[in-house]
């Protein structure tokens, strides 16, 4: 139920990118990325990276490492 949009930027989030990184490799604006990592939130009930992450791992979008 996330976009392709926001699976490129969970798994990049998940190799532990900044926002700025995100924004650059995406070639994309950083308020941009922002925005896509809060729908992201508001998707998955999270609230924070470290829940993001561990959510994608325990959900199987991203492997565990």
């Amino acid at each position: 139920y996330l976009t392709d949009m926001e699976r490129d930027v969970l798994e990049l989030l998940c190799d532990g990118f900044t926002n700025s990184e995100i924004a650059t490799e995406r070639n994309s604006s950083v308020t941009g990325i922002n925005r896509v990592i809060q729908n992201i939130y508001a998707k998955t009930g999270t609230r924070n990276r470290t829940d993001l992450v561990r959510w994608a791992i325990t959900t199987g979008y991203v492997p565990r490492r």
